[in-house]
Parts: structure tokens; C-alpha cells; sequence
């Protein structure tokens, strides 16, 4: 591999970097498809206190479990999919004009990975294959204009030691930048969510308020080039289902945030909740949902000296699936 390039933090799982980096004009590549299999490797999680019973072809449901943690292999296997949709009305102001229009931004992205090294407790090495990652942008006077993003197609070698993360194309050179920063953006995969892992308690129950994922989620969104102004992030259990060796914990997850970029001359404020479904053996995710409201007011110091707002929603889903 090539040398490593400027350390940057390795992002999460998080769907509070997803806004930002919306935000920011950064493209975000793709989280995730499909649900869970199942393989005689997996390490199962034992349930603890009541169960309900389950109607045919569904899950019961849990009220506790203990956990029983499985960190990642060489040969594990993932493939992601992530939607985002972005409705925006933009009404701002320059030295070269006014504008002002509506729109809707469509992202798609496909992604698999196979972990290739192990250190500790985490991947230290894999592949990554995006088979899609476009985007596509409708305005209110009917026009549509989609784009291949710069990764879409190609495969990546991701190689981390601590926070420094190097990325190399499938012929081992740098990529180009606007790829680079886009895989960078991405590295939400199994290396990273060990942090979540980690941060599960040994036993979890229907209430609890899981301070030490949340801060997990807070610290990783903060990770970059611009980190929030203030971060706010709530985790709460929901519910947890019992999935036979794979119990799946669904937590309660709200981000709050605000986004200073003084080059920019901009204030980014954005909130979203939903809800994250993690496998309780790894802390990888099966399923994720978050939308709410974004804004961002430029208020003229910026080098492009604009004024006025940005408004819209923000709303993304992620599904994911596994070898193990």
C-alpha cells in the first residue's frame, strides 16, 4: 500500500455525519441492504427475564438480555444499501445574484466489504466494492438531472492504524480526492462499529438510556475537518427482539445539532430521530431510519458573501446484511 495520507478520524455509523456532510456539500456514499443471515459462527446472546410469545413467523419480543459480544473475523462479509432523500427550498442572495428554488435530492448507494486483517478487536484491513452510488436531483419546474458519484463501480483498499486511515484504489495508488473524501466519508463498516459495540452494556433491558453509545455516536459525528458547534445525542432501548442466535436491540436515537462554518459564513442547525436496529453480538447494524428538519442561514461574511436560507428535510434508511 501506499503511504498513509493525512490522518483523518474514521466516521461512523452515525447518520449525524450523513446531515452533515449534506450540508457541507460533501457526497455521502451508501450504508445498506438487506437483513440479517444466519452462520454457525455467530456467538449467541442469551436471553434474560420475559419473553412474550410470538405469533407465527414473528420474533418475540424480549424485555432483557445479556450480551455476549462477537468482535469481527478474517472473511466476514457485509453489504450495505443507504436511501437518503433531501427536500430543500433555497432562497439566498450574492454578489452575483439572487436564487431561489426548490428541490428534492435523491441518493442511492450499494456497498459491500470483506474484512481482510484483524488487530485486537477490530478489522484492520478490507475491501470495499461499490456496486451503485448516484444521485439525483428534481426541481419543482420538473427538471431531473442524475449523477454517477466519482466511486460508483469501483473497489477500494482501506488499511487503519489508530485514527490514520489509508485508502487505495484496487491497483494500490490514491485515489482521486473527490473519491477519496467520499470513502472517507463512508467508513461507517465493521472497523468502526466496534466503538459501538464496546460501548454496550453486559446487560441491556427495555428503558435503558445507553449514555456510553450515545456519547460514542457523539464523539465519531464530531470526528472531521468541521466538527458541530454543540452536539446533543439521546439513545434509549426500545424494544428487543429475540431472532433465535441473533437477538437485535432497537434503540430510540435523536441528534440535535449546529454546524458553524465560518468560511461559508453559514450556521447549519439540524434534528433528526428515529430509530437504529443493532445486532446485540457485534453492535453492527440491521436496520436504521432518521428524518427531521435542517436550516442553514449565510449570513454574508463568508468569501461568497451570501445571505438568506436553506430549508428543508432530511430523511435516510439504511438496511444491512452479513456472512456470519
Amino acid at each position: 500500500m501506499n503511504e498513509p495520507m493525512t490522518p483523518r478520524a474514521s466516521r461512523s455509523t452515525c447518520a449525524a455525519v450523513l446531515a452533515l456532510a449534506l450540508l457541507v456539500g460533501c457526497e455521502q456514499p451508501a450504508p445498506k441492504t438487506g437483513a440479517d443471515d444466519t452462520s454457525a459462527r455467530a456467538t449467541s446472546t442469551s436471553a434474560q427475564a420475559s419473553s412474550t410469545a410470538a405469533p407465527d413467523g414473528a420474533s418475540a419480543e424480549l424485555t432483557e438480555i445479556a450480551i455476549t459480544k462477537r468482535y469481527p473475523a478474517v472473511g466476514d462479509k457485509r453489504a450495505t444499501t443507504q436511501v437518503g432523500v433531501s427536500q430543500r427550498k433555497t432562497d439566498i442572495s450574492g454578489p452575483k445574484g439572487k436564487l431561489s428554488k426548490e428541490s428534492t435530492e435523491t441518493t442511492r448507494h450499494e456497498r459491500s466489504e470483506e474484512c481482510l486483517a484483524v488487530d485486537g478487536k477490530r478489522c484492520t484491513k478490507l475491501t470495499v466494492t461499490y456496486a451503485k452510488s448516484q444521485k439525483k436531483v428534481a426541481t419543482k419546474d420538473g427538471k431531473t438531472e442524475e449523477t454517477q458519484l466519482p466511486h460508483a463501480g469501483q473497489t477500494f483498499n482501506v488499511e487503519l492504524k489508530g485514527d490514520s486511515v489509508t485508502v487505495t484504489d484496487a491497483g494500490g495508488k490514491s485515489p482521486p480526492a473527490a473519491t477519496l473524501d467520499a470513502v472517507m466519508a463512508d467508513l461507517d463498516s465493521m472497523a468502526g462499529d466496534v466503538q459501538v459495540l464496546e460501548a454496550l452494556p453486559e446487560k441491556v433491558k427495555i428503558g435503558d438510556s445507553l449514555d456510553g453509545v450515545a456519547k460514542v455516536l457523539a464523539s465519531q459525528a464530531s470526528a472531521g475537518e468541521r466538527p458541530p458547534a454543540s452536539l446533543e445525542t439521546k439513545v434509549t432501548v426500545k424494544a428487543i427482539k429475540d431472532g433465535g442466535s441473533k437477538k437485535v436491540v432497537v434503540l430510540d436515537v435523536a441528534f440535535s445539532f449546529v454546524l458553524d462554518d465560518a468560511e461559508s459564513g453559514s450556521k447549519s442547525q439540524v434534528t433528526t430521530q428515529g430509530t437504529f436496529e443493532l445486532r446485540a453480538d457485534t453492535g453492527l447494524p440491521v436496520k436504521r431510519e432518521l428524518k427531521g428538519p435542517m436550516k442553514v442561514t449565510f449570513d454574508g461574511t463568508g468569501k461568497s458573501k451570501l445571505t438568506g436560507t436553506i430549508e428543508g428535510q432530511l430523511s435516510t434508511t439504511w438496511a444491512d446484511s452479513y456472512s456470519f
